[in-house]
């Protein structure tokens, strides 16, 4: 019987945790070196992990080459793969322009949840990246932004904000703290 290279991969990962008494997290997290030996990595983990961002509708386009380089090092040296935007103002413009770019280069996935149902013909949604959270569909048009976010924050492990002064932003950077989310601060340049 011939035994696959995935299952003896398996049956190797499986014998190290048991050996070395190393347990596997929910996030599944092992060393990169256990997975790819012998190719110079270095020791850090592989993450499959999630993020979100929160900002003002009036954020200023100086901001986006330091939100780029943020969602560079997030990619990189975090292991951040699933991004979650919204689509209400500058901030969310310019989080999903950036993800939008960034998926050429990088194995990423990124998500524009909506609110709302979208109008027919709105020009700025190509559709492709749109998703409607998880019973939305019971929520009052009122509460529809709150419901979003919180689908969103809930579904995420680090949060990128840019907050200067009180309003939702600042409200959903709050509630990420609260919840021991890794909350990542953009500055004015």
């Amino acid at each position: 019987m011939i035994i696959t290279r995935l299952w003896v991969d398996i049956i190797i990962v499986w014998f190290l945790c048991e050996v070395t008494r190393i347990r596997v997290d929910k996030r599944n997290k092992l060393p990169v070196e256990w997975l790819y030996p012998n190719m110079g990595i270095t020791r850090k983990e592989v993450y499959n992990m999630n993020c979100t961002f929160f900002g003002h509708r009036d954020t200023p386009a100086q901001i986006k080459p330091q939100l780029r380089q943020v969602i560079i090092d997030l990619i990189e040296h975090h292991g951040v793969t699933q991004f979650y935007v919204g689509s209400q103002g500058n901030f969310d413009v310019m989080a999903h322009s950036l993800l939008s770019e960034l998926e050429q280069i990088y194995p990423i996935h990124y998500a524009v949840v909506l609110a709302y149902l979208p109008k027919e013909n709105d020009p700025s949604l190509d559709g492709s990246h749109t998703i409607l959270p998880d019973g939305f569909e019971t929520v009052p048009p009122r509460f529809a932004i709150d419901y979003r976010n919180r689908w969103m924050l809930d579904r995420s492990d680090v949060v990128v904000t840019y907050v200067r002064y009180p309003g939702g932003a600042g409200k959903y950077k709050a509630l990420a703290e609260r919840k021991g989310k890794t909350v990542v601060e953009i500055s004015d340049v």
